[in-house]
């Protein structure tokens, strides 16, 4: 029962990590005089907290895990995995500076706008962000029947 309980607090923060930047890429889609800025860094800080809890459920796993550190050490597939994740990661950083950027902005300024270059950037980063994790999963399934090993 204790891994299929690490097996789901992965996978819960994984799509939590996902529904998370579909969310902000929502919210930056609307018109750009809609943007509700501080929701959008409430997400984000929401967004960097489940990655942070999708790595430490993802360590419970090597340390604690049926397969174990063995298994995933030698793993080149593991490995891609910890790439893209990694990617993902520094992708996430660009959008996380604006938003922060943008908080600051609307608390001297309570009728900002981001501009629309801004917004575009950040919204290009959150879908490469997509990007790069919708291929984390396929690597998992491919760990998972022995690919790698």
């Amino acid at each position: 029962m204790f891994e299929v309980l690490l097996a789901y607090s992965h996978h819960f923060f994984a799509f939590a990590l996902i529904s998370i930047l579909a969310a902000e890429l929502v919210l930056l889609s609307n018109r750009t005089e809609n943007i509700d800025v501080v929701l959008l860094a409430r997400l984000d800080l929401t967004y960097g907290l489940s990655a942070v809890l999708l790595l430490l459920a993802g360590m419970a796993r090597l340390v604690w895990g049926e397969k174990g550190w063995d298994f995933f050490s030698t793993n080149p597939v593991f490995w891609m995995k910890m790439v893209l994740f990694s990617i993902a990661a520094l992708l996430s950083i660009s959008p996380t500076i604006a938003f922060r950027k943008w908080v600051r902005q609307i608390k001297v300024d309570p009728i900002f706008k981001p501009e629309i270059p801004n917004i575009t950037k950040t919204k290009t980063a959150i879908r490469y962000q997509l990007i790069v994790l919708a291929l984390v999963p396929l690597l998992a399934a491919m760990m998972a029947r022995g690919i790698g090993v």
